[in-house]
């Protein structure tokens, strides 16, 4: 399995559970950069249709409203940056294991 291959697909996303953001602030995936979201819904802005929002977990967990705070929106294609519990953590031991190899 690829590193490719681990990120939320669109259908398994699932209102009001939390996601994890992952970006690498190297190209050799070896420093991670990680950020709790929520997921709110396709569209729910009621801007560019197609999109899928996501907020911040401290934000949503205390009531920020989508107003009041960055969303961060994501296409299908977008969507890459994305996993749950299970896909990050086997994107991070992917990414050890490729650090201990370099």
């Amino acid at each position: 399995m690829e590193a490719g291959d681990l990120y939320i697909r669109e259908s398994q996303l699932r209102v009001n559970d939390v996601y994890l953001m992952i970006s690498f602030l190297d190209a050799a995936m070896h420093v991670p950069e990680i950020t709790t979201v929520v997921y709110l819904g396709m569209d729910t802005l009621g801007e560019q249709a197609g999109e899928h929002h996501f907020q911040d977990y401290e934000d949503y967990k205390n009531g920020a409203g989508q107003a009041q705070t960055a969303v961060i929106a994501a296409t299908g294609a977008g969507l890459v940056n994305f996993f749950d519990l299970e896909g990050a953590a086997q994107l991070l031991s992917y990414c050890a294991r490729s650090k201990k190899a370099s």
